[in-house]
């Protein structure tokens, strides 16, 4: 059975079919819509948090504040909690609560677009706040510290502080996950291509807005942490699935390793003794083949330096079967 696997050094994410779709999103007109989660303990990670959300938005407002994605945060009379928003033209802001009314906030160096899908994502890993746009590292700022946890409900499309609503969306939002722990880069990207399942250990919040009616959005973790849709609609303007899988990580990949990854110029493939002497293709995401080249070595080095920033597929026929692998160029 073929397998596509993600490798960042000694740490691989195994991928097997599992045949979800994905046809519906919530579409917010940026004046009246939004999305409450009630306030639940679960979405209150303190150590470690990841927010990830695909977005394709219709105007910015003239803040990088202005646009909410996705919010539990607290400003008045308490600073408390985190939120993921939008604006200024384009640039995506994370922002996290160290308390007493201190705000840790990266912004993107790139801009979003207007009506076109986006991957956007916010990690902190206790140390460090990145953010990611498509699956590219746009920004970081270091903090060593906690998130001063918040008793507000989470917000989709709006800030939850406000009783009259604000700082609206306008466009639409999908898949909208919360994790209490920092994905990593390869992460990111994995779950940016194909959705979780729901069952993931950390995983504390997973909107995936496939209902397509009614007024309740359905987290499909363990925490039940449903929502209330307050006049947003459901779109069937969606971002299509490159894969459909579950994910379980491993310790290392017996048969081919593939580092660094991501990379901007060059990667090593290690190769055991069953795959030496396989060939291997490097194709972009509609399928065009770009390169190609013959594993001879223990080790092979292949250099992408002249690709353009993005994610290819590398695919290593052997003697047994065609293996498929994600290489992230930066």
């Amino acid at each position: 059975m073929k397998r596509i696997l993600f490798l960042s050094l000694f740490i691989s994410i195994v991928i097997t079919s599992n045949a979800q779709t994905n046809t519906k999103s919530i579409l917010f007109n940026g004046t009246t819509d939004s999305i409450s989660v009630p306030h639940s303990a679960s979405l209150n990670p303190t150590a470690a948090l990841t927010i990830e959300a695909w977005i394709k938005p219709t105007s910015f407002g003239t803040n990088l504040w202005d646009n909410y994605i996705v919010g539990k945060d607290d400003w008045n009379p308490s600073s408390a909690g985190y939120c993921l928003r939008c604006g200024a033209g384009g640039k995506l802001s994370f922002n996290l609560s160290s308390g007493s009314g201190a705000w840790k906030e990266v912004t993107s160096t790139t801009l979003i677009a207007t009506n076109t899908w986006t991957h956007v994502a916010g990690t902190f890993n206790g140390t460090t706040l990145t953010i990611y746009i498509n699956g590219i590292q746009s920004g970081t700022l270091s903090y060593s510290g906690a998130i001063n946890p918040s008793t507000y409900n989470l917000n989709i499309g709006s800030v939850p502080y406000k009783s009259s609503g604000g700082r609206l969306f306008n466009g639409n939002i999908d898949q909208v996950e919360v994790w209490n722990v920092a994905l990593t880069s390869a992460q990111v990207n994995q779950y940016m291509n194909c959705p979780p399942a729901g069952t993931e250990t950390a995983l504390v919040g997973f909107w995936n807005f496939e209902e397509g009616t009614g007024a309740t959005v359905t987290d499909l973790t363990s925490n039940h942490n449903n929502g209330t849709i307050y006049t947003a609609t459901w779109s069937t303007d969606v971002q299509p699935f490159h894969c459909d899988v579950n994910v379980s990580e491993v310790a290392k990949n017996t048969e081919l390793n593939i580092y660094p990854n991501p990379t901007k110029n060059t990667f090593n493939l290690r190769s055991f003794p069953n795959t030496i002497g396989s060939t291997y293709t490097v194709c972009d995401q509609i399928g065009r083949q770009v390169m190609n080249g013959k594993i001879n070595n223990e080790i092979t080095k292949i250099d992408i330096s002249q690709l353009a920033k993005g994610i290819y597929m590398l695919q290593v026929n052997d003697v047994n079967n065609i293996k498929t692998y994600k290489v992230f160029k930066n």
